[in-house]
């Protein structure tokens, strides 16, 4: 698979860091399974960037994702919010330690999305700053919708199962590369293979396989 994320910044990209932590895989495999069986579909995966702004992003790394960190108010409600594209996170969210800046790229259930606006069936539009849950994406089987768009920029999620910190991007705040464009398209490409041990986060299970996404 070869992953092309567009957007990023015009920065030196000084570190690409990939997250092998085994209990935060299998906890997402396990949601991709059930979300399949549940609608009964191919379930729809995205990759996303995601900033913790002033929260360490080593703790995500070995707890993943955590709506309880999540902030009332925000304009698709209390979830898990990632964007399509890295300027976006970069902007207003990425977390800045001694001059770098860091910034997930996830794996993301998008599953059947919601968007913002949009009505099926008896469900009501409402606020997006009211959301605490998707709509109902069945509601004679009390089967929610997996995600949340605004249809543009951002994804929202509302269980912490339903993305995976796949990657660690880290870049310089100190200096501009001048011949990185600022604005899309910039091609970054990703390797899902894992990159030299020193520049991989692992937990325990670092002897895991990873390559190969239905045996995890």
């Amino acid at each position: 698979m070869k992953q092309s994320v567009q957007t990023v910044p015009r920065v030196n990209i000084t570190n690409v860091y990939r997250i092998q932590n085994k209990h935060l895989w299998q906890r997402y495999f396990r949601e991709k399974a059930r979300v399949g069986e549940e609608k009964k579909l191919k379930v729809k995966e995205a990759w996303l960037f995601h900033g913790t702004r002033t929260n360490n992003p080593k703790s995500l790394i070995n707890i993943g994702f955590d709506i309880s960190f999540a902030s009332d108010g925000g304009s698709l409600g209390r979830g898990i919010y990632f964007a399509r594209q890295a300027l976006y996170s970069y902007g207003r969210y990425c977390y800045v330690e001694n001059g770098k800046g860091f910034l997930f790229l996830a794996k993301v259930i998008t599953g059947e999305s919601w968007k913002l606006g949009s009505k099926k069936g008896n469900n009501k539009i409402v606020s997006g700053s009211g959301l605490k849950k998707p709509p109902f994406w069945d509601e004679s089987k009390f089967i929610y919708y997996d995600s949340v768009t605004d249809g543009s920029t951002m994804s929202v999620i509302y269980e912490n199962d339903k993305a995976y910190p796949y990657y660690l991007i880290e870049y310089d705040t100190a200096q501009v590369n001048p011949l990185m464009p600022v604005g899309p398209p910039y091609p970054f490409p990703i390797n899902p293979r894992p990159i030299p041990p020193n520049n991989i986060f692992f937990n325990k299970n670092n002897n895991y396989n990873y390559d190969d996404d239905e045996s995890i």
